[in-house]
């Protein structure tokens, strides 16, 4: 149970929390920026719209997926610990939970993490990005961009879940 969760569960819970949240607005945003020509504008200025928009976008989409599942993945085990304990008659301490659950884990276990988190979060942060940019048309059909860019990003997660679990 404890490798479900920690190796499957929590980074693709947390992928699509980011993705409903984060990755749908950068897709607004940059279609946003692109319909009304700020792009143009900081193309014209002289100023490299990949480096100064994307770049800063999907390295910070990455960093949350990879540090959203470690606090989600901490705050679940330690739920499971406190009801574990209040509803049954297991008297664990901290201490042998903690244990058990390290030990249950192998060290492919504790690599698939990052790997996973990481590249979901770049790949599904580059996606929103793209989408966002590669719009033309006006302002009133940014939303138009949505229901692509969503989908992509979570076939794009699910494809990363699952190269990454037979690879791990």
């Amino acid at each position: 149970l404890v490798v479900v969760l920690v190796r499957e569960v929590a980074p693709l819970l947390v992928a699509l929390i980011v993705i409903g949240r984060s990755t749908s607005v950068i897709i607004i945003e940059l279609g946003f920026m692109q319909a009304i020509g700020q792009i143009r504008m900081l193309d014209a200025q002289g100023i490299d719209p990949f480096v100064f928009l994307v770049v800063p976008r999907v390295m910070a989409i990455a960093l949350c997926m990879f540090s959203l599942t470690v606090a989600f993945t901490v705050v679940t085990l330690a739920a499971g610990f406190v009801f574990g304990n209040v509803l049954s008659n297991a008297n664990l301490t901290l201490y042998d939970f903690v244990f058990e659950i390290i030990s249950a884990m192998g060290p492919a276990d504790f690599a698939s993490i990052p790997v996973t988190t990481i590249s979901t979060g770049f790949v599904t942060g580059l996606i929103g990005c793209t989408t966002g940019l590669s719009f033309k048309g006006a302002t009133a059909d940014v939303h138009t961009l949505l229901p692509s860019g969503v989908m992509k990003s979570v076939i794009a997660t699910l494809l990363i879940s699952v190269v990454v679990t037979i690879l791990v």
